[in-house]
């Protein structure tokens, strides 16, 4: 399962679940943060859970998840360390060179993370929480550290980039120290 690009798992699972239905939070108060509006969205989206839907995905982040694999979270305990339920990542070329992003950050108001060459899912992960738990986005000069290995936030993504790796909010170029 793991091999499949997300966007194609989520597209499969819709496509087994034989229905679906799309909840969206369109308004909130003008001093939500990202991270409440996403509680606020999944305490909703749990009620269809309780309701009988055995399939929850968020297309952003190419992610869907089963009933079983969420039935011990709750969505009001949501905070940065479980951003990974809403976020993944995924290989990339551009230009001819291989590349490591995340899907879905946007869903937080951030751009998603470029890295160049491929990265331990734990450094994607840990950049995504940081990000998410400063509600702000990582900046030139950032540094995020795992494992002995360092990132730098080198810059924000190039037009280029922009175009070829479409993200909601943009992208920002991390590159190891």
């Amino acid at each position: 399962m793991a091999r499949c690009p997300p966007s194609l798992l989520v597209e499969q699972a819709l496509g087994q679940a034989g229905a679906s239905v799309l909840v969206f939070l369109t308004e909130s108060p003008e001093d939500t943060t990202p991270l409440e509006c996403m509680r606020s969205l999944n305490q909703m989206v749990w009620a269809w859970m309780d309701a009988g839907a055995l399939l929850l995905a968020w297309p952003e982040g190419r992610v869907a998840w089963s009933k079983a694999h969420l039935d011990d979270f709750r969505p009001n305990v949501l905070g940065p360390k479980e951003v990974g339920l809403f976020v993944s990542a995924g290989s990339v070329e551009l230009d001819g060179q291989q590349l490591t992003r995340t899907y879905g950050l946007g869903q937080f108001g951030l751009p998603d993370l470029l890295f160049a060459g491929t990265v331990d899912p734990a450094v994607l992960a840990g950049a995504a929480a940081f990000a998410v738990a400063r509600e702000q986005s990582l900046r030139v000069g950032d540094r995020v550290e795992h494992e002995g290995r360092r990132w730098k936030v080198a810059s924000p993504a190039t037009s280029s980039e922009q175009a070829s790796l479409k993200s909601r909010h943009g992208l920002v170029v991390l590159t190891g120290e």
